[in-house]
């Protein structure tokens, strides 16, 4: 099934936070580009296969429909849904936070 997938628009804004943060705040541009790979590479896997990420383990996103996916090779986790054919993209967040309040 191929889907198209579009991202909410906090989505640009927190990736180009966390890639800033990583490269100006860390100097960790390795990390920084790992994390833009994985991004993308997860699009493409998404425009493929929607369903392959489980549901949220945390019930109320779970109801709404969220998908969560870790990066590979980093620390971070993307929370997407699908409806239809159309997979959204809704947040970008590390691992540690407390995700779940921010949704």
């Amino acid at each position: 099934m191929a889907c198209s997938v579009r991202e909410a628009p906090a989505v640009a804004r927190e990736l180009d936070r966390t890639l800033a943060y990583l490269e100006l705040e860390l100097s960790s541009e390795g990390v920084a580009s790992r994390l833009a790979k994985a991004y993308i590479e997860l699009v493409d896997r998404l425009e493929q296969h929607p369903l392959m990420y489980p549901p949220c383990s945390d019930k109320r996103l779970s109801e709404r429909g969220y998908r969560k996916v870790v990066l590979s090779g980093t620390s971070y986790l993307v929370l997407y849904s699908v409806l239809g054919e159309t997979v959204t993209i809704a947040h970008v967040f590390h691992q540690r936070s407390d995700y779940a309040r921010f949704v």
